[in-house]
C-alpha cells in the first residue's frame, strides 16, 4: 500500500512540476505568484483593448482575446504560420488575425516587453536555503504553493506576507513582515 501512496504522490508532484511553463516566470527567472499573476492578466488585457480596435479586431474578437489574455488562455494555434496569416485560441473561441499589426499586437500583450515597469511595483522574495543546492523542500508564500526554482525568487504583492519552507526531516523555517513594491526580501533558512 505504501508503494502505491509513493507513485500517487510522485506522480502528482512531477503533474504540478511540469505544468509549470514560461507565462509563470519573469523574464529574470522569478516565479509570479498567484495574485501578481491575475494583475499581470488584467494589464495584459487592458493593454490589448485600448488598442484593438484601431488594429482593427470587432467587438468580439477583443472580448474573446481580452480574456484569453486575462485568464493567461490564449495560445497560438501554428507559430510557424506566416506573421499576418495566424490564429489565436482561447477556450471561448479562436481568432484568426489578418494583418502583421494584429498579429503584433497580440503577441505584445502575450509577452512582458509592454510590462517592464509593471513588476517595478511588486516585490521579491528570494530565499536563500542551506546548505546550497537543495531543491528537495516545499515552499509556501501567502498561503499558496510555489514550485522550488533554480533562483529561488517569488514575486508577490506588497504588504504583509509570510513564507514557510519544509524539508522532509528538518525543521521548517518559517519568515513573516512586511515587503516593499520594488524591494527583494531574503528569507534565510538551513535546512
Amino acid at each position: 500500500m505504501r508503494i502505491v501512496w509513493a507513485g500517487a504522490f510522485l506522480l502528482f508532484w512531477c503533474a504540478a512540476a511540469f505544468a509549470q511553463s514560461p507565462k509563470d516566470f519573469t523574464p529574470s527567472g522569478a516565479f509570479i505568484t498567484a495574485p501578481v499573476r491575475a494583475k499581470l492578466g488584467e494589464a495584459r488585457a487592458s493593454e490589448f483593448a485600448k488598442a484593438a480596435s484601431s488594429a482593427g479586431f470587432t467587438v468580439k474578437e477583443t472580448r474573446l482575446i481580452a480574456r484569453g489574455l486575462r485568464d493567461a488562455t490564449i495560445a497560438v494555434v501554428d507559430p510557424s504560420a506566416s506573421a499576418w496569416r495566424q490564429t489565436f485560441k482561447t477556450p471561448q473561441g479562436s481568432v484568426t488575425v489578418s494583418t502583421i499589426e494584429q498579429a503584433g499586437l497580440i503577441r505584445r500583450a502575450m509577452g512582458y516587453l509592454p510590462y517592464s515597469t509593471f513588476f517595478a511595483e511588486y516585490a521579491v522574495i528570494r530565499i536563500a536555503v542551506r546548505p546550497r543546492g537543495l531543491r528537495d523542500f516545499n515552499v509556501v508564500i501567502n498561503g499558496e504553493a510555489c514550485p522550488t526554482t533554480a533562483k529561488a525568487t517569488y514575486v508577490v504583492p506588497p504588504g504583509k506576507a509570510t513564507v514557510a519552507v519544509t524539508r522532509p526531516g528538518k525543521p521548517s523555517c518559517a519568515w513573516a513582515g512586511t515587503v516593499v513594491g520594488g524591494k527583494k526580501q531574503s528569507v534565510r533558512c538551513g535546512m
